[in-house]
């Protein structure tokens, strides 16, 4: 997961068991963070965007755009 993250140019981030963002478009960076599973709780992954990326694209298009930053990082 790291290493596919960094491929796409992500800066690590400090939440999560392993966190990266990554810049969708022109300084629009999606924020993604692993969480491991143990006993108690699954594996987990959370996309956050950050507060104003409604200001650059609709919120169907950020519905859009999880799955194909997921499959650009399953690809790599």
């Amino acid at each position: 997961f790291a290493r596919a993250c960094e491929a796409l140019g992500g800066e690590r981030l400090s939440q999560g068991d392993v966190g990266y963002g990554i810049e969708l478009f022109d300084g629009l960076k999606i924020g993604i963070q692993l969480w491991l599973g143990d006993d108690e709780f699954p594996s987990s992954l959370k996309y956050m965007w950050d507060e104003n990326a409604l200001m650059y694209i609709r919120y169907e298009t950020m519905h859009y755009a999880l799955p194909l930053v997921l499959r650009r990082l399953l690809a790599l």
